[in-house]
């Protein structure tokens, strides 16, 4: 891909994951993955490894996009294909402006009572909407974070930032704030412990 110049995009997965190793290890392969393009004079194009360029750092296309499927129908996600999910319908022509701004608005995680305390509520690329909805029990799309998936952004957000500043430009007070929250979380010394790997890794030799 690198050397014919594609640009690569990364989907991670946003699904509940109770085991904090996994975690630990997703953060880990992209740290492992910036350590690698700095080795090897790689240009950072990678989606998942770079800070989200879009408002409030939201690239889910539930928020930032238009979604049409096969039926002529907009559904909010293309993961949630459910009458109660459409906005529209390009056969009929029919739209319900009502049922889009609702879900926007429960979606948009703005003045959700757990993201509004986030060191990383600003720049956090938010949730899958469809994977929410599949971890409530689909019970419609609840707009309640999946708690494994905030615990993943937050060492993410944490680690990378501190190991690449460059890459990772946040503000100290938002890397302190980051700090803090992880060492509640996860063992305190888990960055020692990420670097140590990075150092014996043999791919980063």
């Amino acid at each position: 891909f690198v050397d014919n110049n594609q640009w690569v995009y990364l989907l991670e997965v946003r699904h509940g994951c109770n085991d904090d190793n996994k975690i630990i290890e997703g953060v880990y392969q992209l740290a492992k993955i910036l350590k690698y393009c700095e080795l090897n004079n790689i240009p950072n194009t990678f989606n998942t490894t770079k800070l989200a360029t879009t408002g409030r750092g939201l690239p889910c296309s539930a928020l930032t996009g238009l979604y049409v499927h096969y039926d002529g129908g907009c559904y909010f996600c293309h993961r949630v294909l459910e009458e109660r999910f459409k906005y529209a319908d390009l056969i009929t022509k029919k739209i319900n402006i009502n049922n889009y701004i609702a879900l926007r608005a429960g979606f948009d995680f703005r003045n959700n009572i757990v993201c509004m305390s986030c060191p990383i509520r600003d720049y956090c690329s938010s949730m899958c909407v469809g994977a929410i909805n599949e971890y409530w029990g689909k019970n419609g799309c609840i707009s309640i974070p999946i708690p494994s998936t905030c615990k993943y952004f937050v060492l993410k957000y944490a680690y990378l930032s501190y190991k690449f500043p460059k890459a990772w430009p946040l503000p100290e007070k938002i890397r302190h704030q980051l700090n803090e929250t992880i060492s509640h979380i996860f063992p305190k010394d888990i960055f020692k412990i990420l670097d140590k790997r990075m150092e014996n890794d043999n791919d980063l030799q």
